[in-house]
């Protein structure tokens, strides 16, 4: 088990939206973004990035949004 928390963060770095901070089991899982902050206000179409943390490990990326 580990603590995981998945991020999105707009172009300026801007946290947007927090869609995991919870203990997760070991194995695969998945998030989805329906492109909403977390006001659930729509996102306008860009780039965005993500960074998943689990302990002491954390990844980042990009996504794009189109509306």
């Amino acid at each position: 088990q580990a603590q995981v928390r998945v991020e999105v963060f707009d172009g300026l770095g801007r946290k947007v939206r927090v869609l995991i901070d919870d203990l997760q089991n070991a194995g695969d899982h998945q998030a989805t973004w329906d492109g909403r902050d977390q006001q659930g206000e729509g996102l306008g179409s860009g780039i965005y990035l993500f960074r998943i943390q689990a302990d002491v490990l954390s990844a980042s990326g990009k996504l794009l949004l189109l509306r």
